[in-house]
């Protein structure tokens, strides 16, 4: 009996050091919080070290990661900040007015997240565009700035497109492989010509006024709101196994997988596809 009682309490010790050995690998180190006569444990794993470094202006940016997620956003200075592990911080250079920025030389896996930040008073960009393999991707501006081109691919990562007053767009293509596309602006957003697409995922759209698009979900619902005078448009719209609401009586009901119906007479253009969800626009 002793030998098996040794033999448990062995068993115990090496199942609790394996799982503290696991949660640390994942996790991170425990630490001990004391505040106002108070304690708690927390995890540190290591990769919230922020890491800022200034760069010189440009205009046009390529990102390609393949593990961070990837934050645009505006403030004083073009400059790029990593949170992620202190030894870490992705390769990058401006030439010609072009940032580009890619994983480490090292081959050091980023897994943070990287912001590129353009200072408030930019008011115009020719091109952003992004590769994340399996990252979110974050466009967080508020400032006026007209943009020719956006292009974000996101294979396992949401893409959301947060903009304030004042920004405008030329050309916009966002897809995801697997992840949700999520568009929205406090004022009226026009986009000249966007495409739009996601393999298992939602689109919502909120307050964007596209001239000419097409937006496609093969799993997933598409949720177009605040898109203006709906009677301004003509839908080509192609069936799935979903419910279709166009305004109020432009058109409602369903269609058969691979079926087309076009719905509105008017100058803008919006191809809407469904493979497995419901498209609803509203006004």
């Amino acid at each position: 009996m002793k030998k098996r009682g040794i033999y448990l309490t062995l068993l115990s010790v090496v199942t609790v050091a394996a799982i503290c050995f696991g949660t640390y690998v994942h996790e991170g180190r425990l630490v001990l919080n004391t505040s106002n006569g108070n304690f708690s444990f927390s995890f540190d794993s290591g990769g919230s070290h922020k890491t800022k470094k200034t760069t010189d202006a440009f205009s046009s940016v390529q990102i390609n990661l393949r593990d961070a997620d990837v934050i645009f956003a505006s403030g004083d200075d073009y400059s790029l900040t990593y949170t992620g592990e202190k030894t870490t911080f992705p390769s990058y250079k401006v030439d010609s007015k072009v940032l580009t920025v890619t994983d480490p030389a090292s081959g050091k896996k980023l897994t943070g997240t990287l912001t590129v930040t353009v200072p408030d008073s930019l008011t115009e960009m020719d091109a952003l565009t992004v590769s994340a393999d399996n990252g979110d991707t974050e466009f967080d501006v508020k400032q006026n700035l007209a943009v020719h081109s956006v292009n974000i691919d996101s294979q396992n990562g949401d893409i959301v497109f947060d903009a304030g007053q004042g920004i405008t767009i030329h050309t916009m293509d966002l897809s995801s492989e697997n992840g949700d596309i999520d568009l929205n602006s406090s004022e009226s957003l026009p986009v000249d010509t966007a495409a739009l697409s996601s393999g298992s995922g939602d689109i919502t759209t909120d307050n964007i006024r596209f001239e000419k698009s097409g937006i496609s979900s093969e799993n997933g619902d598409i949720d177009i709101s605040g898109a203006g005078d709906l009677s301004a448009y003509t839908f080509h719209l192609s069936g799935g196994n979903g419910d279709i609401s166009i305004g109020d009586d432009l058109y409602s009901g369903s269609l058969e997988a691979g079926s087309k119906i076009t719905a509105g007479e008017g100058q803008k253009e919006m191809a809407l596809s469904a493979g497995n969800g419901d498209i609803i626009v509203e006004n």
